[in-house]
């Protein structure tokens, strides 16, 4: 009976050993899945915060889609104004051709007609109603080119002072207009006047030159400055027809259309550049 007895207490105890050990790991299972919990929590939070991340991600990317489509509309309204606005170009360049072709037309033609006239600067007003105003230019002639009329009969088909009323305000007088009837002696005349260099009225100077439109006059005094010191240092300068320039340079005559075209001439001759330095480059 005792045996009976101390069997059935040590199956009690291996019982109660077991029983103890099993609440133990299970205490010990539970504290790992808590451990567990603890640890998956900030990764569920950063999951979270993942998801919501890619949500923004994905409105920045329709937001940049959005931008893109935009852009290339843009772009599109962009080259087409540039294409726009390069014909706009092309064809304000070609109206700017056509004006000035027209204005070089113009001037050509009111250059033609005045070909045959004579500009005389310098006379006193009033001399021509003691004598004449045809005497006058005869006298002119007489005084500076006495063989002239000799050889060649000078007719004029009319003269006049020019504006026809005197300008109170203007202290030099008035030029008197001659056309004459033949435009080789007018050419004659003004080859004389350049040979003689100076030309006078009862010992006076005065002057003899074309009679050009208001364009050609305009451009031709755009030279006025270089013309005086070329003539200053007897380089024999000229205006050719209608506003070029002309002078001797190295033993040859040069001739220019304007001042951009001399200026690329004197850039590789330092001499030349010297001579013209205070006329041609003071305007840049």
């Amino acid at each position: 009976m005792s045996k009976l007895t101390e069997m059935e207490e040590k199956r009690d105890n291996e019982l109660l050993k077991r029983k103890e050990k099993e609440v133990a790991e299970f205490q010990e299972m539970r504290k790992f899945l808590q451990d567990l919990k603890e640890e998956l929590h900030p990764l569920q939070k950063t999951q979270t915060e993942l998801l919501e991340m890619k949500s923004i991600i994905q409105e920045v990317k329709i937001s940049l889609e959005s931008i893109q489509s935009r852009l290339d509309h843009s772009e599109n309204r962009i080259s087409d104004v540039e294409e726009k606005m390069a014909g706009l170009e092309k064809s304000t360049t070609k109206t700017e051709k056509m004006a000035q072709k027209f204005e070089n037309d113009m001037r050509e033609v009111l250059d033609t007609i005045k070909r045959p006239n004579i500009r005389i600067i310098g006379i006193p007003e009033g001399e021509e109603t003691h004598k004449g105003i045809d005497n006058l230019f005869h006298e002119i002639l007489q005084e500076n080119f006495p063989n002239l009329e000799r050889h060649s009969k000078i007719q004029s088909q009319e003269i006049q002072r020019t504006p026809n009323r005197i300008n109170p305000r203007r202290s030099s007088p008035r030029p008197i207009l001659t056309r004459l009837t033949k435009t080789a002696d007018k050419d004659k005349i003004l080859r004389l006047a350049r040979e003689k260099h100076q030309v006078t009225y009862k010992g006076h100077p005065i002057r003899l030159t074309a009679d050009l439109s208001s364009e050609t006059m305009r451009a031709r005094r755009e030279w006025e400055n270089i013309f005086k010191v070329l003539r200053e240092k007897q380089f024999q300068p000229r205006i050719l027809y209608p506003a070029r320039l002309s002078f001797r340079w190295e033993e040859k005559t040069r001739t220019f259309s304007d001042k951009q075209n001399l200026k690329e001439f004197t850039s590789t001759r330092p001499d030349l550049q010297e001579v013209l330095k205070g006329v041609l480059y003071q305007e840049n």
